[in-house]
Formats: C-alpha cells, sequence, structure tokens
C-alpha cells in the first residue's frame, strides 16, 4: 500500500510533535524490519499487519 502523502522527515516530525532525529530513528527502524519502505517522497507499507504490531494497534483475535 503507498501513501500519496509527500512529506519530508522534517514535515512528519512537525506534524507528530517529535524531533527530525525520532522520526529518522522511527522510520529506519521499521525499514530494517522490512516493514515500510521509503524513497523520493513516498512511503510504501509493505507488512500491515507487522506495522500494526509495531505500533500496538493490533486486535486480539476474538
Amino acid at each position: 500500500m503507498r501513501i500519496d502523502v509527500n512529506l519530508s522527515q522534517s514535515e512528519f516530525a512537525a506534524l507528530t510533535a517529535s524531533t527530525t532525529h525520532t522520526v529518522h530513528k522511527a522510520l529506519a527502524q521499521l525499514r530494517n524490519d522490512e516493514i515500510i519502505t521509503t524513497g523520493c517522497s513516498q512511503t510504501s507499507i509493505e507488512n500491515m499487519a507487522r506495522l500494526r504490531e509495531a505500533a500496538l494497534l493490533s486486535v486480539p483475535a476474538a
């Protein structure tokens, strides 16, 4: 799934009340874990289930 919102890391940081350094580290970790890919101001989610897990938003199975 490609996210069609072109944001720089500085803009992402401003929107999330974070520092650019924190955003850089978080995106790097998600890339290293093969959860997302980034490039040319685009972000693609490669594994939605793992992204939910990483965000602590996973819903337990019923």
